[in-house]
Formats: structure tokens, sequence, C-alpha cells
């Protein structure tokens, strides 16, 4: 009953306080939500048979809500805490003040970072998991999903190129430098670019969004991390397929091949965005990121 109540209702656990290793204590600490629900996953209860009867329209509409709310809060807050890192976003709740009508780069990076990641941990398979995963998983993609959702409301908006909220350019401004404009183009352009040729739904990007995460390949997943990561993966891959296979009928699993794809191309943007700023670090140019945005970076 106890795991059926939490993955069913996506109830989220009460944080351990034991180090996550109550179960190695004596007397072992039964009432530990954390370490139980993990214990229950290591003895091969499975998530995946509780969660194939979720509808998908639900599944969609639960997404939905959570967008909403990050788009409002990128749109007219700004986080009240001004070093935030990934590790107090995972541990305590995130409060915001109602932002100013001017942000620098600097500004907007910060908080575009804060509400992805906020949004992230919103995610069944994010707060499921230990403390460990979870801090692995939202380091290695928030880069990722920011850039995705970014490129999704620049499609819905009819620009071609990544802007901030405000309109404002996603590089530091002040680079003039001819041998980076290609690679700057590609991280304007590219990833909106594909989201054009594939005439995206928001159903389809909401989706793409939490499969994109859900990858139990990441180094330094526990067991149990890469169980929930693949379990939630297969749910809503087979949730995309029911749904293009209502809206494309026979052309169903083409699309959802096309769609996949999109994955490859999210990676590349974060290639050419980590190259352009080990570029800018290398020829000794002056620009401002916090320490959060380069958790999720892999600078020099």
């Amino acid at each position: 009953m106890f795991f059926r109540r939490h993955v069913v209702r996506t109830v989220p656990l009460r944080p351990c306080t034991g180090g996550e290793s109550c179960y190695n204590l004596i007397p072992t600490v039964h009432e530990c939500q954390c370490c139980r629900f993990q214990k229950c996953i290591q003895t091969g209860m499975t998530i995946l048979t509780l969660l194939q009867k979720t509808d998908f329209h639900k599944t969609i509409q639960t997404l939905s809500e959570w967008n909403y709310n990050r788009n409002i809060t990128i749109f007219n807050c700004y986080p009240t805490d001004i070093d935030l890192n990934v590790s107090t976003i995972i541990s305590g709740p995130v409060r915001y003040t109602p932002r100013a009508p001017y942000l620098d780069f600097q500004s907007w990076t910060y908080t575009s970072t804060v509400t992805t990641i906020d949004f992230m941990r919103k995610f069944p398979f994010l707060y499921f998991s230990k403390l460990q995963d979870q801090e692995n998983l939202i380091k290695a993609y928030f880069v990722k999903v920011g850039s995705l959702c970014a490129a999704f409301r620049a499609y819905s908006e009819g620009n071609g190129f990544l802007t901030f909220p405000d309109g404002s350019d996603v590089l530091p401004p002040g680079v003039m430098s001819p041998d980076l404009e290609d690679l700057e183009n590609r991280i304007r352009c590219r990833l909106v670019g594909q989201l054009i040729e594939l005439q995206i739904t928001m159903e389809e990007f909401l989706f793409m969004l939490v499969i994109l995460i859900t990858n139990p390949a990441i180094p330094n997943l526990s067991e149990t991390g890469r169980i929930l990561s693949s379990s939630y993966r297969n749910l809503y891959t087979s949730a995309l397929f029911e749904y293009c296979m209502l809206t494309h009928q026979k052309y169903g699993p083409t699309r959802l091949t096309d769609l996949l794809s999109l994955s490859h191309v999210i990676s590349k943007h974060y290639e050419d965005l980590n190259q352009y700023f080990v570029l800018l670090q290398l020829n000794n140019t002056v620009f401002q990121i916090k320490y959060i945005v380069r958790e999720g970076l892999d600078l020099l």
C-alpha cells in the first residue's frame, strides 16, 4: 500500500534525515519514507505496472500545468536568494519576488536556470530518487531543458531564434568575433528551426521534455535511479506513441521517430553552447554567469 500510494498518487516522499542509509542502521529505521521507497525498488517492486493504467490525457494535463506555472514565474518573478545552487534548490522551496522591468544577461541566465530546475524537481522520477541522483540528473539536463523551453516559446511566438522572455539575446553582449558567428547562429537558430520543421505541438513538446530527462544511461546514477529513469522513460515514450497514433493514424510510428530524433538536436545545441563559452574563456573574453549556471556546463 505504501509503494502504490506514492507512485499512483505521485505523493512526494519526506526527505531522509539519516543520510539515506536508514536500512543500514541498527535498529533499522522503518519510518523513513525515502529509504523505505528505495528499499521497495531494490526488492523488485515495479513502478511501470502501476503507472501503465495512467491516461495520457491526464499526464499531458499535469505537465501542462507545471509548464504554465514555470512560464508565469519566468516572465514575472526573480529568485529572492541571489546565490542559489542546484543542491539548495533540491533541498528547499525557492522563493520569488516580482522581477525588475529590465534584466541584464547574467540576471536572465540566473533566473532562467533557477526556474528550470524548480520546474524539473516537480517530476515524480526526480523526487522519488535519492538526493545524489536528483543532483546528477538536474546538472546533466537543466541546460537542455531550459533551451528546449526557450526554443518552444520562440517557435510559439513565430520567432526563428532564441531570446530571453523580454526579447534580449541569449548570448552575452559585447562579443565581437567573426570566428564565432557561425557558432552563435547555430546556438540561436538550430533548435528553433528543428521545432519549426517538425511543427511540434504543445503535447509533443511536453512529452519530449520528460523523455529527454529520463535517461538511465547518465553517469553515476544509483541502481534505483536507473530503474526509476528507465521506468518513467518507458511510460512517457509509450504515452507519446499513443498520442502519435491518435493524431497521425498510420503515420504515428514515423512521427514518433521524428520526435525522438529531437534529442540528438538538443545534444548538439548543448555541445555548441558549451564550446562557445569555452572559446570565450580561451580568448580571455569577460562574461558573467552565476555558479549555478556553470554547474550545468563543462567549462575550463
